[in-house]
């Protein structure tokens, strides 16, 4: 999807979310909320290990294996309650999110950025690309390979490719219960728009709702949720397949997530 999208024209395709109750508040302060860490109402980076994916072998054995590293950095973990406006859908271009913030503040590298909408909250990840990683200088390396396909394609090769993985690593059974370590063509499930300039790439998922997501919300308090994302391998010479990156989010209270500024507060 080009850049000259708007918000408000998404939002026919965006379910409105109901009246928050939840206070504004800056990047500022929400990173003071939800810091990088392992305390409670904290967000870190996953361990690349725990997720089984396509080995080299793959299309010949089926074998997966664990991951040794991820292709991009993760920068940042934002938790926000959708406001009276409804949720940002385009979070790359809002001034009160991570990805123009870092931009304002230096920030060069090309971003990848993820914003998943879940009922009545939206957590966006941001991702770095650096440009002097060792698989993005060699073109026949399997994860440049996937990623200029994902990079160059048009949007339906796109949801073809772009994985999620989820995971609750501590919480109440039923939640873990709720999700397997099974990776899913999340764009297909809930479908999305991309967002793409020079600068950035944002997947940008419309907004999920129903029972297990309600399980999720009301249990995020008592679990530690985890995910990995992932493009991918459609032939032999993308395997073996490595995280874009890995997440975990550390017993949220989604009664602290507060509503973004607006823009013109921003």
């Amino acid at each position: 999807m080009s850049e000259g999208s708007d918000d408000g024209s998404q939002s026919s395709a965006r379910r409105k979310a109901k009246s928050s109750k939840a206070p504004r508040m800056n990047l500022k302060t929400r990173m003071q909320s939800c810091p990088r860490g392992h305390l409670p109402n904290s967000w870190n980076l996953g361990d690349c290990g725990n997720w089984r994916i396509r080995s080299e072998t793959y299309f010949r054995d089926r074998r997966k294996l664990p991951c040794c590293s991820t292709m991009f950095e993760l920068l940042h973990c934002d938790w926000v309650a959708v406001g009276d406006e409804g949720p940002v859908s385009c979070a790359s271009k809002h001034p009160d999110f991570y990805p123009a913030s870092a931009r304002k503040d230096g920030e060069q590298r090309f971003l990848l950025v993820v914003n998943f909408i879940l009922g009545d909250f939206q957590a966006v990840m941001t991702m770095a690309l650096n440009s002097d990683a060792k698989w993005l200088k060699d073109e026949t390396s399997p994860q440049c390979r996937v990623w200029n396909h994902f990079l160059h394609g048009d949007d339906d090769s796109r949801r073809e490719r772009f994985k999620l993985i989820l995971a609750v690593e501590d919480g109440p059974w039923l939640v873990k219960k709720a999700f397997i370590k099974k990776p899913m063509l999340i764009c297909k499930l809930l479908g999305c728009d991309f967002h793409q300039t020079s600068q950035y790439l944002e997947v940008a998922f419309q907004r999920a709702t129903g029972a297990t997501v309600g399980v999720v919300l009301k249990s995020m308090k008592r679990a530690v949720l985890s995910c990995a994302l992932l493009l991918e391998a459609k032939e032999p010479e993308e395997l073996p397949e490595h995280l874009l990156t890995t997440a975990v989010a550390n017993y949220l209270d989604p009664s602290k997530f507060a509503c973004p500024m607006s823009r013109s507060a921003a």
